[in-house]
């Protein structure tokens, strides 16, 4: 019997890989804030099943939406989005690596997953068409002939859609502590009560025209990602880029955040120090008056 086979079909694999198991947890707002936990533990086949059980039943809220009379429940994250990320994390982790983390904050979905990219890799190469390249090519195997992925190196991809069109941002992937995260931000999608619709904020930050408190500033309507509100927290002080990528826990600059602060900069929430030289070496940004008033706004 093969490695393989124990952690894909094993009665109890974690009798030899003690580290084989799920570790998921519900958050506030940040780490310190832990509400609840549960472990999923087994082979592979019941992992899988066993996780996306546990995320619905407990860890994540279901909004209630109405077309005609028919009433319609729907995850606040695609099915197809965390079906694809925690089979990724299945088939290609480290299995002699730390186990599997999966935090459910209150605006954000992240997964941790032991072991870095293979070197014929990129992060930006993974939103692109590129080769498969399986760290566990056994068990990719099997799970290819069980139809659970297709072996073409299109996860991210399939990941990126159902996000899409389910009207959050793009998935935001990044290594960390010598192993890949995926994240998944809730906010992109507003609920217009009234119609019971989706609206997908997509482009540039919409901003709603009207009066709050009596002032007329077109600030505290405009609509944030969970990255956006994450770069003005760390933008209470004029910071490089290296120094907000810390403060947001990435190791290098990522998709998500080249578009969030692009978009920050567009809305006139925030400023480069030194405009006439935007790739100066020296440069930082700041918080403009109006992004001092939307880092104050209480979601």
């Amino acid at each position: 019997m093969t490695r393989a086979a124990l952690i894909l079909f094993g009665k109890d694999p974690g009798e030899f890989y003690p580290n084989l198991f799920v570790k998921i947890g519900r958050f506030g707002e940040s780490d310190v804030d832990l509400r609840f936990q549960e472990v999923c533990e087994g082979n592979l086949i019941q992992m899988h099943k066993d996780v996306l059980e546990q995320l619905e039943k407990k860890f994540l809220i279901k909004p209630v939406r109405f077309e005609g009379v028919q009433r319609i429940e729907e995850l606040e994250y695609p099915v197809g989005a965390l079906r694809e990320k925690l089979l990724n994390a299945l088939v290609h982790r480290n299995y002699l690596g730390s186990m599997t983390q999966m935090k459910v904050y209150d605006g954000r979905l992240t997964l941790w997953n032991a072991g870095s990219l293979p070197e014929e890799l990129t992060i930006e190469q993974l939103f692109q068409t590129h080769e498969s390249f399986p760290r566990n090519p056994l068990i990719a195997d099997v799970c290819y002939k069980a139809g659970y992925i297709d072996s073409w190196g299109r996860g991210v991809e399939k990941i990126t859609d159902a996000c899409k069109e389910a009207g959050l941002p793009a998935p935001n992937i990044f290594e960390r502590s010598g192993g890949m995260v995926v994240e998944l931000q809730r906010r992109g999608v507003e609920l217009d009560e009234a119609s019971g619709k989706r609206r997908k904020i997509v482009g540039k930050m919409p901003v709603k025209k009207g009066v709050h408190d009596g002032v007329h500033d077109g600030v505290h309507d405009v609509e944030l990602t969970q990255t956006q509100r994450r770069v003005l927290e760390s933008l209470k002080e004029p910071k490089a880029t290296p120094q907000i990528l810390i403060d947001l826990g990435y190791t290098e600059r990522t998709r998500n955040y080249k578009v969030a602060m692009q978009q920050l900069l567009e809305a006139g929430l925030a400023e480069m120090t030194i405009p006439d030289k935007p790739r100066s070496k020296n440069q930082k940004y700041r918080l403009t008056d109006k992004g001092k008033l939307a880092a104050t706004r209480k979601y």
